[in-house]
């Protein structure tokens, strides 16, 4: 089979319920877990082939999700601690802070040479500390999906911690549909507030991946806004900042739809969950004032289905007065791409890179001007 034939069966026209000339003779309601050298696009032929059938079968499964929450609920948040046999943890010590009212359930990452801060970072005093360094990190999922301390996000959470030397402080915000927007975030902020009341903002960063991602912009928008320290610096890992009929109108969903492991079907039924009734756009990070925030690290993936609308948050950066902001597109990449680490693919490893220079600028350029002047 030519290159030109396998590329037309995976073109706008292709049949949706048969594989047409497939040597595999299945049908397309299962042909995304096959992983036959004619049914992967390009970029698929860089990736080892765990990763090609893994991405394959979230794909395909996703399909099947309607507006049933419980059991990608309860995928997405695995974290038995029998599964951490296979992740590696870098030594980092982990700790749960329970929610109250006040603040959602907290997951703290310690690596080795910040254990000794564990009695200051959690106890009840209003002391602040001066010589660490913390992280807040908004996991993924759809806003709907997801745990702060899931087996999908622990071990590239203990990698930032052991690469940042830095705390990071992993946030359980509240999720759709039982708490659509703005519930999610107004935890992401109330976390950021716990967190700053035991270190200055100049020596905290934010990131999350996706859906978290999101939530971390948001939650540094509505610090500028209520007039908090800001945070030294933002990182967002495929960011989904449109959830409105416009963002699902971008070419990159359908040009993906074969590569990318996010199909819009339950896409549609997240952002539907999320936003509860209120203006899609109203509820989409893609409508903020970008003025007076601090400096934004943007990743996204060349083959991710929330490209586009990524390259539009990074040309609104762009255009935003004394807003630095760096951007990196993963060649060959789906959505998320840096959460897969251990693959080793030179891409992923590259985009590390970037995003651990990122946050390490941007603490080491606050440190003269925050961390002396912090109170002990």
């Amino acid at each position: 089979m030519s290159a030109t034939e396998k590329t037309s069966l995976l073109s706008d026209e292709a049949p949706e319920t048969t594989c047409i000339g497939c040597p595999c003779g299945i049908s397309a309601a299962v042909c995304a877990f096959c992983t036959h050298s004619c049914c992967l696009e390009k970029p698929s032929a860089t990736w080892p082939a765990a990763f090609a059938g893994m991405t394959a079968s979230i794909r395909s499964s996703s399909q099947f999700i309607g507006e049933q929450y419980w059991w990608p609920k309860l995928f997405a948040g695995l974290r038995c601690e029998c599964l951490l046999c296979c992740v590696d943890t870098y030594g980092v010590q982990r700790l749960k802070l329970p929610g109250t009212p006040a603040v959602p359930t907290l997951h703290l990452f310690f690596p080795e040479s910040l254990r000794n801060k564990i009695p200051l970072l959690t106890a009840a005093n209003e002391g602040r500390i001066s010589d660490v360094r913390v992280l807040v990190y908004y996991h993924g999922g759809g806003f709907v999906v997801g745990q702060a301390d899931s087996f999908s996000h622990v071990g590239f959470i203990s990698y930032l911690a052991s690469k940042l030397n830095a705390v990071v402080v992993s946030v359980n915000y509240a999720l759709a549909p039982e708490s659509p927007f703005p519930k999610g975030v107004q935890d992401g902020v109330n976390a950021y507030k716990w967190v700053i009341s035991k270190v200055s903002g100049s020596s905290v960063t934010l990131a999350g991946d996706s859906a978290g991602a999101s939530v971390a912009l948001e939650v540094g928008a509505q610090a500028r806004d209520e007039k908090l320290e800001l945070p030294a610096g933002i990182a967002l890992i495929s960011p989904w900042v449109d959830l409105s009929e416009q963002g699902f109108q971008y070419s990159s969903w359908n040009e993906n739809r074969r590569i990318d492991y996010i199909s819009e079907q339950p896409a549609r039924l997240f952002a539907k969950a999320y936003s509860n009734g209120q203006d899609p756009k109203a509820v989409s990070p893609i409508r903020l004032d970008l003025n007076g925030l601090p400096p934004l690290f943007i990743a996204a993936g060349e083959f991710e289905s929330f490209k586009n609308q990524i390259e539009a948050l990074y040309e609104k950066a762009k255009n935003t007065n004394d807003l630095e902001v760096e951007y990196f597109l993963g060649p060959d990449m789906p959505h998320a791409y840096l959460l897969f680490k251990d693959l080793k693919h030179t891409t992923i490893k590259t985009g590390l890179k970037k995003l651990i220079s990122f946050l390490t600028k941007q603490y080491n350029s606050a440190s003269q001007e925050g961390l002396q002047q912090i109170d002990i």
